[in-house]
């Protein structure tokens, strides 16, 4: 059975290319193909990288990218759809996999349709910083689920991976609306709500970098402006959710902005803000979690519908 490994690849990445196709190279399940979406490259840019690994360089496959993230995640669910790949893993290239993340993905997924693990971090030069991460906070085998991921991300594309057979039964793509910034964990929480059951395996088999251009690195000083942002992504996130069908997480983009306005025009209460999620929040946070809803422990309207009960 042949893997579909998606990847989409633009200009400042380069110097990430070599261990990011090395550690492909180096996969102890070779039945696959590296899926790659160019953004402003041509495969005559990639060429001289893949040089290094000809026996990889066969199984490359190139497409153009349509240039906006979340329709590039959408475009590489579709071109895996459409050319019959029964699983498929995604990848950032700025990150680098473990040998046996194939082989580990494969016997997870006799067990669940979409899987996410754990991933070690990395600094900008490749030198690790942490071993593990997400399962300090989630058990190994832990149920993932709309409820689980309702005020953060645990799921991102360096660490996902799914049986495409239940996505054909769904016989439709989650709309990709350009304006989303988290495309993974919209498209985790689509694909959960359509039906699929998912997994955490608390391996660490990718290695995250943590470098300026991540949107939201792990291990960061929590900051007013990291929140700022979180919501920023969350009301977008939430009104995209609302939009595709499930109406409650209207009320969840609604309470999001009230959080953001109150940041924005009462310095009181964002000093009062920071302080309570750097001394309360989970740590170590999840993607996205800093920015909290306000107010923290007050019954919301959402809880009735069980998306964020967990």
């Amino acid at each position: 059975m042949t893997w579909a490994v998606a990847a989409v690849l633009f200009p400042g990445l380069e110097p990430y290319w070599p261990a990011f196709f090395a550690s492909w190279a180096q996969q102890t399940i070779r039945a696959f193909h590296l899926l790659l979406l160019l953004e402003g490259l041509t495969p005559d840019d990639v060429a001289p990288t893949l040089q290094a690994y000809p026996d990889l360089a066969a199984r490359v496959r190139y497409r153009p990218a349509p240039g906006n993230p979340a329709r590039n995640r959408c475009a590489l669910l579709q071109w895996a759809l459409e050319d019959g790949y029964a699983q498929m893993a995604f990848a950032d290239a700025d990150d680098r996999f473990a040998p046996q993340r194939l082989e580990r993905l494969a016997l997870a997924l006799e067990h669940a349709p979409l899987i996410g693990h754990d991933v070690a971090l990395i600094n900008p030069q490749g030198r690790l910083m942490r071993t593990r991460y997400i399962s300090r906070r989630w058990p190994d085998r832990a149920p993932i689920t709309p409820q689980r991921l309702c005020h953060a991300n645990g799921v991102g594309f360096s660490t996902l991976a799914l049986r495409l057979a239940p996505l054909r039964e769904i016989g439709t793509l989650p709309p990709c609306p350009p304006e989303i910034i988290a495309v993974d964990w919209y498209l985790v929480v689509w694909l959960l709500h359509r039906g699929y059951t998912g997994r955490f395996l608390a391996e660490p088999l990718s290695a995250y970098r943590q470098h300026a251009d991540n949107l939201a690195g792990f291990g960061r000083a929590i900051s007013l402006d990291q929140a700022r942002r979180s919501l920023e992504v969350k009301i977008r996130h939430y009104q995209a959710l609302a939009r595709a069908g499930w109406p409650a997480y209207a009320a969840l983009a609604d309470a999001a902005r009230a959080t953001q306005h109150a940041l924005n025009l009462d310095s009181a209460f964002a000093q009062r803000y920071i302080h309570y999620i750097q001394h309360n929040l989970p740590r170590p946070p999840l993607w996205w979690e800093v920015g909290l809803i306000w107010p923290p422990h007050a019954p919301q309207p959402w809880q009735e519908e069980s998306l964020c009960n967990a």
